[in-house]
């Protein structure tokens, strides 16, 4: 598995300086570490399927919110145990103010009372939260189906297949050519391969 120092290799054979010289390497991993989060920000979820996980929470109490995972990116589903002790249908995701007015004008039932199952995505400075309605009972596990971030450093978890790893290297050598070398002809050529590889996985991997 390719790490974060073999890509940074590939940029540097391209940028025709093997060692630090005119780049050095905490700039270009850097400018590596934008790459990959623009290139994963970008494929469809088909296209991330080696980063697709499940994450389990186990309510201790009546339960109308849960933190994301850590290395979370996306959400593909959330569903909990119902009544049956089976996981129902895939929750529906709306925005903060749709599930509040719903849980005023349904007045605020719980799992059992309502068909209704929805949640909203809420950004707190460092806590990531879902907020859930209605309410998920006590012991009623909630699955979380979600997209993890890509590695940053270390071995790189960006999928090969399609080869994103070859397009975040693209795209640092457009960047790293633009602010240092204003070598435009080989911004221009590794900026158009860049958005070509990524029209490519967006065409045949977007979701139906």
């Amino acid at each position: 598995m390719a790490t974060l120092d073999d890509l940074r290799g590939q940029v540097r054979i391209i940028l025709g300086e093997d060692s630090e010289k005119f780049w050095l390497d905490n700039d270009l991993d850097s400018i590596m570490v934008e790459s990959i989060r623009e290139v994963e920000n970008r494929s469809p979820n088909r296209a991330l399927k080696e980063l697709w996980d499940k994450h389990f929470y186990v309510p201790t109490g009546s339960t109308t919110n849960v933190a994301m995972p850590s290395d979370w990116l996306r959400t593909i589903s959330i569903s909990c145990l119902e009544s049956d002790h089976a996981y129902g249908f895939p929750w529906d995701e709306v925005d903060n103010d749709y599930l509040i007015e719903t849980r005023r004008s349904e007045g605020n039932l719980d799992q059992d009372e309502t068909a209704t199952r929805i949640f909203a995505l809420s950004y707190l400075l460092t806590t990531q939260r879902f907020y859930l309605y209605p309410a998920v009972k006590l012991n009623r596990t909630i699955c979380t189906d979600y997209i993890k971030k890509a590695s940053e450093s270390g071995e790189m978890t960006l999928p090969t297949s399609p080869n994103l790893q070859q397009l975040a290297v693209f795209k640092t050598v457009a960047v790293a050519a633009s602010r240092k070398s204003r070598d435009l002809e080989m911004v221009k050529i590794h900026l158009a391969l860049y958005e070509a590889g990524m029209k490519d996985v967006e065409e045949r991997y977007g979701d139906a």
